[in-house]
């Protein structure tokens, strides 16, 4: 069976990837778009959030980054670029789990710092 995936951003790299794993697949076509129509990693600015506060999205996250950052030709179908980002929520004492989470699975990707660190 010949499977096509419409959207070449994360989500449709990693659903790629999982579908031409899958037995009875016998081809899986990227189809990225054109390069004007923005998918939901262009209007997220590429960002994968493994520091969303719910657990189970940030869960999915990680996994999904744990999975993308695990093959250098999935990477390269998902267009990634190692990036650094700065989230500044009120308060950090909610985010401490998950960014222990989140380093657990990717090593050292995330740091919460104090308001003095950040000046």
């Amino acid at each position: 069976m010949q499977v096509s995936v419409l959207g070449g951003g994360l989500a449709g790299a990693l659903l790629a990837w999982r579908l031409a794993r899958q037995p009875g697949i016998g081809r899986v076509v990227l189809a990225p778009g054109p390069a004007r129509d923005r998918d939901a990693t262009a209007a997220s600015g590429g960002a994968v959030r493994g520091y969303e506060v719910e657990a189970l999205q940030r869960r999915l996250a990680i996994d999904s980054l744990a999975e993308l950052l695990a093959d250098d030709r999935l990477r390269d179908w998902a267009g990634y670029t190692e990036t650094g980002s700065i989230y500044r929520p009120e308060d950090t004492a909610p985010l401490a789990a998950g960014a222990a989470e989140l380093n657990a699975v990717l090593g050292e990707s995330a740091r919460l710092l104090t308001a003095a660190e950040l000046r």
